[in-house]
């Protein structure tokens, strides 16, 4: 008589018709681990933490706590080791930001510095005073060289280049005759009080007695006076000077709080600066309103050297400051200016992906952007690549970057953001949801209109072509399909159901749960995939007790109308649920107490025959029959 006896209970195959699946394999397999040929349910999640709202999508452990957002939002650890501020960078919550820690505190800040709005003013001026004191008198000159009525002299006015001085107001003749003229002369001396020099005016017969030079050029006077003013004007002979004179252009750039570093602002018109000058720079911009934290900037100004002409290092100084006197020569300027190419990443990039060689890239329509090495602040408009049509989502395989769009999947493969090379995947399968992709650094999986896609290197494949067509897959909902990837399976959950899939299952690769998420992470550091399930976040199959678990059989065919009389279900422990489908319908569901042998009610004869098992424990074999010596195993096992 026939007996339907199953011992090795594998996971779903809905392509094939209920009638034709292979011995063991399942119509349903929910909540349900099938690896051992048993039938194990699985643990209901855990809970974790509790949620702002029931309205969050996406989920970070951060800090020892959670960040939670209502958008999808894609967030990477940054490039920078042992970065001192445990930075993260992230995308989908308005323009890009980086998040950090300050002082124990965390703070948040848009991705990326502006352009600085004014171009630095730049004049050349005398050596200031911060490197000498000079002070000033004055006598009057008789016609036969003798000096009268000599003082101090104050109210001497500076002009911005220190090279013209200028008098109002002649001091008072005291002994002085009215044909005696009116000299003004300066001497400086070092912090050591110690004398550097004197200047003396060309009109005055004590000219000869000017002996100050500054950087190897020496120095004399022009002298202009009438009735109520002199000027003063300083003339430097360079020809024996040190260095040359040398033309020089300024930029300067924002620094943030972290150290980022934005792009320069425009370069200043050319100055002439020779070796008796500094150059001050003015007209300097303020940091902008915006959240960027700006708290410092950076001053480059031109040098020539053996490789050309390149904006070094000058100084640092605070986010406010707007002019700065520069001293230094040549030989002590700092490194190049680093960010000429640097801009802000777009304000609507989305994907944010961590390539392994240190570097972030994103998406805005049909365009992938770069960022710089160890720069995820700076994205050069130069790197980006176009394909031919909208991304919808990206992730990392091996060194390249898989690029999932509204048609084809694309490999841009590299090892530097200024050096990527793009090649189409010869596979024709759309992304469906940019939340369906995941990837473990090898292969990436996303879901397709026709199922789920497996791309490895520049290959793909479409690994759910034995189990679904196209509308089977279809019900699935794979456009609300939000995806994690955890011990090597494949986790979709939509908005009805949710796909296991495993990839070293075999015949038991297949099943599924009931679980409904509205956002899903896979925290590698604590082995968890985690859940938004309304204001909780859950970790999957961490909890204390099982899940409700269903497997249903393929349809049995038997020769000619039967009913089966007698049952057996082998459980870890009880109640167990069995239920019998005669030709598709429900004829039976009933509680099993043990494992003993127990008689059916009459059904109706059929020649199709479903049988299924629902319950939270193991079932290691479940029987249905007509004589209760074969059901209970005493017979040789025998399936219709």
């Amino acid at each position: 008589m026939p007996t339907i006896r199953i011992t090795d209970f594998k996971g779903i195959i809905p392509r094939s018709s209920s009638k034709l699946l292979p011995e063991g394999n399942a119509q349903t397999a929910q909540n349900v681990d099938v690896l051992g040929g048993n039938l194990q349910a699985v643990k209901a999640p855990g809970t974790v933490a509790t949620l702002p709202d029931a309205l969050r999508l996406s989920v970070y452990p951060y800090n020892g706590g959670y960040l939670s957002w209502p958008t999808d939002v894609d967030v990477e650890r940054g490039p920078v080791a042992d970065d001192q501020f445990d930075r993260i960078y992230y995308t989908g919550d308005g323009a890009p930001k980086v998040r950090g820690i300050l002082d124990g505190v965390e703070v948040e800040y848009d991705l990326g510095l502006p352009v600085p709005e004014k171009t630095p003013k730049v004049i050349a001026q005398e050596k200031t005073a911060v490197e000498f004191t000079r002070t000033w008198r004055y006598f009057y000159e008789e016609t036969d060289g003798s000096k009268v009525d000599e003082f101090p002299l104050t109210n001497v006015i500076t002009d911005e280049e220190g090279k013209v001085f200028s008098l109002t107001g002649l001091p008072d003749r005291i002994l002085a005759t009215s044909s005696a003229i009116f000299i003004m002369w300066f001497e400086d001396f070092d912090a050591n009080g110690n004398s550097l020099g004197r200047v003396f005016p060309g009109v005055s017969a004590y000219s000869f007695q000017t002996d100050r030079n500054i950087a190897g050029a020496s120095v004399s006077a022009l002298q202009v006076t009438t009735d109520t003013s002199a000027t003063f004007t300083l003339d430097y002979d360079t020809s024996n000077a040190s260095d040359f004179v040398v033309d020089r252009a300024y930029v300067y750039t924002f620094v943030s709080v972290f150290g980022e570093e934005g792009p320069p602002s425009t370069a200043s018109s050319i100055v002439p600066v020779d070796p008796t000058q500094d150059a001050k720079i003015s007209g300097m911009s303020s940091p902008p309103t915006g959240d960027y934290n700006i708290t410092r900037k950076r001053i480059y100004r031109t040098v020539t050297g053996n490789v050309g002409t390149n904006f070094q290092f000058v100084a640092e100084v605070s986010a406010n400051a707007t002019s700065y006197v520069d001293k230094i020569a040549d030989a002590d300027t700092g490194e190049a200016l680093p960010s000429t190419s640097w801009t802000a990443p777009p304000n609507t990039l989305a994907g944010l992906v961590a390539h392994p060689d240190g570097f972030l890239a994103g998406f805005v329509d049909r365009t992938l952007y770069f960022s710089d090495v160890h720069q995820p602040h700076a994205w050069p408009t130069a790197f980006a690549l176009t394909v031919p049509f909208d991304i919808v989502g990206l992730s990392i395989s091996g060194n390249a970057v898989e690029v999932m769009t509204k048609a084809y999947p694309y490999y841009v493969a590299g090892i530097t953001p200024d050096g990527m090379s793009r090649t189409r995947i010869d596979i024709e399968q759309a992304c469906a949801s940019k939340r369906s992709i995941v990837s473990n650094g090898t292969f990436t999986i996303y879901a397709s209109p026709d199922g789920l896609v497996v791309l490895k290197g520049a290959a793909g494949q479409l690994v759910t072509d034995g189990y679904y067509q196209r509308d089977e897959w279809q019900a699935t909902n794979p456009t609300t399909m939000v995806a994690g990837l955890h011990d090597r399976r494949y986790h979709g959950f939509t908005s009805t159901s949710a796909v296991i899939f495993d990839f070293d299952a075999g015949p038991s690769a297949l099943t599924t749960s009931d679980e409904i998420v509205g956002g899903v992470h896979t925290d590698l550091e604590t082995d968890r995939l985690l859940m938004i399930q309304g204001t909780a976040l859950n970790a999957w199959r961490t909890g204390t007790t099982n899940k409700t678990m269903e497997w249903t059989s393929k349809e049995y065919y038997i020769s000619h109308p039967w009913r089966p009389t007698c049952a057996r279900v082998i459980a870890e422990t009880y109640p167990v649920t069995i239920l019998l489908y005669a030709d598709g319908s429900q004829v039976l569901s009933q509680s099993v107490p043990d494992n003993e042998v127990f008689r059916l009610p009459i059904l109706r004869k059929e020649k199709y025959w479903a049988c299924s098992v629902q319950g939270t424990s193991d079932v290691h074999e479940l029987v249905v029959g007509t004589v209760m010596a074969e059901v209970a195993g005493v017979a040789q096992r025998a399936v219709a």
